[in-house]
């Protein structure tokens, strides 16, 4: 756990905070971040988000988000920021390397630095840690440190817009089994506070663009491919197929959800290629562990319940080793 009292004392003066979340940033990524640092900033800090790369358009809307800094598109500017950083913040990543080229500049700072993450096995690479892989998101996690440390009246309703974008994204609009009692604590609070549920909802899911639809129409229709005597679902594209449609960063997110939405499935699969590699995405209901898949079969990880990973090869061999390895073995994959 973090030391309130430490931090506390710390930042009684104004200091110059960095805050840092993973390559390929997500809802939970991004909101974590920007709702973090509205805090910090309303306490008088010099904030500042620093990314590897972009995130993906239906996110973009987050109050605060075209302040963000793109390791990728503005290396000069992000180096100078973490050289003079006072206070590092590492959030919703369990491991440098899931930074990116970032890693070598957050490992060389000689500032005090701070993780607030979900995600399991997590690396010593901070000076303290608040680690709750049982949590549903680490914006879930960043209410619960602002509670900790008695700055829970100095989220404003922007802030509350990008936790709880962040909550709802990493928690399939509170379907998964992460959710708790807590997760809903929070939205409640939220809402208590004039946040408005609603307007996010729209903000995430009302406010696509024809060709994500056309997309999304075509893996329904063409790509998904349905085994049901292993209880499990794909569905693939290719580079090519994803150029065909003008796919953007971010629109194929959540169709793997669709395909675990068919009766009697278990286990979903979302094939992509991406810089020469095959990455897949995974879901599972129950105590299918498909972070144990992931991590022992494709270089992966995540939590029991939604993890990926990646196969250097072809799209057939991808799919062809994944049901070689895993339908005659799925037994293996379940946590008793």
């Amino acid at each position: 756990m973090i030391d309130s009292k430490k931090l506390n004392s710390f930042l009684s003066q104004p200091r110059r905070i960095v805050l840092t979340s993973h390559r390929g940033p997500d809802g939970d990524a991004l909101g974590s971040t920007l709702g973090l640092s509205k805090v910090l900033k309303s306490l008088g800090h010099e904030t500042y988000i620093i990314l590897p790369d972009g995130f993906p358009d239906f996110i973009s809307w987050m109050p605060g988000a075209e302040e963000v800094v793109l390791f990728s598109e503005n290396k000069t500017r992000a180096i100078e920021l973490l050289d003079s950083a006072e206070l590092l913040f590492a959030l919703d990543y369990n491991s440098p390397s899931r930074i990116g080229d970032v890693e070598p500049h957050f490992v060389a700072s000689n500032a005090y630095k701070i993780m607030i993450d979900h995600h399991i096995n997590p690396m010593d690479f901070c000076d303290e840690y608040l680690s709750k892989p049982e949590i549903s998101s680490t914006s879930q996690l960043v209410y619960g440190f602002l509670e900790s440390m008695g700055w829970e009246e100095h989220l404003s309703v922007d802030g509350m817009e990008c936790l709880y974008a962040g909550i709802v994204t990493d928690t399939g609009s509170f379907r998964f089994r992460s959710v708790d009692v807590g997760t809903h604590r929070v939205a409640s609070i939220f809402m208590e506070k004039g946040m408005n549920n609603a307007k996010v909802h729209q903000l995430l899911f009302d406010n696509t663009d024809a060709s994500r639809l056309r997309l999304l129409g075509y893996c329904l229709n063409e790509k998904m491919e349905i085994f049901q005597e292993n209880q499990t679902a794909f569905i693939s594209l290719t580079q090519d197929e994803l150029n065909r449609f003008n796919c953007s960063k971010g629109d194929t997110d959540g169709f793997v959800n669709y395909a675990l939405s068919l009766k009697g499935i278990i286990l979903a699969v979302y094939f992509v290629e991406q810089n020469g590699l095959v990455k897949l995405s995974t879901r599972s209901i129950g105590n299918l562990a498909v972070n144990r898949v992931c991590s022992e079969l494709f270089n992966g990880g995540g939590h029991m319940n939604a993890a990926g990973g990646t196969f250097e090869g072809s799209m057939e061999d991808a799919k062809s080793f994944f049901k070689e390895r895993v339908f005659d073995n799925l037994d293996h994959y379940f946590n008793k």
